[in-house]
């Protein structure tokens, strides 16, 4: 006869890493000539859902967020929203030294940025680049 096997666990039933997630979405947002956005929205919520109300998003997780909404099958108020989250994290980030007296390095960093920007120029996404860019003119 057939054997019954138990259901299979749903990905939010196991444990995965953080750092597998934010892999995740870097493909997602390598992805050739188009972003995975539903791998990235998939990927965000069990994310968000381990990370728990009100705690921040790994930078590396943000940046690719921004870099998947930026495209055209995107979600441009996401993208914004990410973006934000992402320099406030950095700002959160930089308010003191660590014990070595070293200065935490600046999130977003200048290479971040220029691939946020990439994305923005790859779908013509002009309000997200001018928002990234008034972002930088005002950190100097």
């Amino acid at each position: 006869g057939a054997e019954k096997r138990a259901p299979p666990a749903t990905v939010a039933d196991s444990v995965v890493p953080v750092e597998a997630m934010v892999v995740l979405l870097e493909c997602a947002a390598r992805r050739p000539k188009r972003p995975d956005v539903a791998l990235a929205l998939r990927s965000e919520r069990l994310l968000r859902g381990a990370a728990g109300q009100g705690t921040l998003l790994p930078a590396g997780a943000l940046d690719a967020l921004v870099r998947v909404h930026a495209s055209c099958a995107g979600d441009q108020t996401k993208a914004t929203a990410c973006f934000d989250e992402l320099v406030a994290g950095g700002e959160q980030g930089q308010a003191g030294d660590d014990e070595g007296g070293e200065r935490p390095p600046k999130v977003p960093s200048e290479g971040s940025v220029v691939g946020m920007l990439g994305a923005c120029v790859d779908s013509q996404n002009a309000d997200l680049a001018e928002h990234i860019l008034a972002w930088a003119r005002r950190r100097g």
